[in-house]
């Protein structure tokens, strides 16, 4: 096998390498330095091989770092992805370990982040950030340990049903107080705490 052409695609970033007067393989441009490629260059099976190999790992990478552009993910939102993009499984894992060292994944961080923003700006609670978390690939035991010290803002539940039924307090009571209920319950919040609100909405408290 002879390399007897390399030239380069619309995207600068990669070439086309043809072997035997045919094309054969698309490569990132810093292949030719990696592998010293060039014109009339044999190729033995083994080169070929890891030129292939090393291919499939640098469109992996350049998928992760794109999908990854976006927002933060999960290690199994990774993997998730790349799978279904088709890429093999070797590369996909040599991919995910180099992300995990690089700090780019971090499943530890995505938690804590996700939790923070879902408290904050869409006001979640324990159940339903426990649901989405283990949806998005996190495990029990990190779960657990993120949203250990997640405690309810009562006040804020309370300003919240307040601002979401202030037409109907004042009318019939125990259908808004079923409604608040319910609102809570979906929002991912429990028997206790949606005791607390209520209690705190019936006795007329701010």
């Amino acid at each position: 096998m002879k390399i007897t052409k390399i030239s380069t695609q619309k995207d600068s970033s990669r070439i086309n390498l043809y072997v035997d007067g045919e094309f054969y393989l698309g490569l990132p441009s810093e292949a030719i330095i990696e592998f010293k490629l060039k014109k009339d260059m044999e190729l033995d099976h083994e080169t070929a091989q890891r030129l292939q190999c090393y291919d499939e790992l640098q469109r992996t990478k350049s998928s992760a770092y794109k999908y990854l552009s976006y927002r933060q993910r999960t290690v199994r939102e990774m993997i998730d992805y790349l799978t279904r993009k088709g890429f093999e499984q070797q590369s996909i894992s040599n991919v995910i370990e180099l992300l995990k060292e690089s700090g780019f994944l971090n499943d530890e961080s995505f938690a804590k982040a996700y939790v923070d923003d879902k408290t904050r700006l869409n006001d979640l609670g324990a159940y339903r950030l426990k649901a989405e978390l283990r949806k998005k690939g996190i495990g029990e035991e990190l779960i657990k340990e993120t949203l250990s010290d997640l405690e309810p803002d009562i006040e804020h539940l309370v300003e919240l049903i307040q601002r979401k039924y202030s037409s109907s307090l004042t009318g019939d009571k125990n259908s808004t107080m079923r409604k608040a209920a319910g609102f809570l319950q979906r929002k991912g919040y429990g028997y206790e705490v949606i005791k607390k609100v209520l209690e705190k909405l019936g006795s007329g408290e701010e």
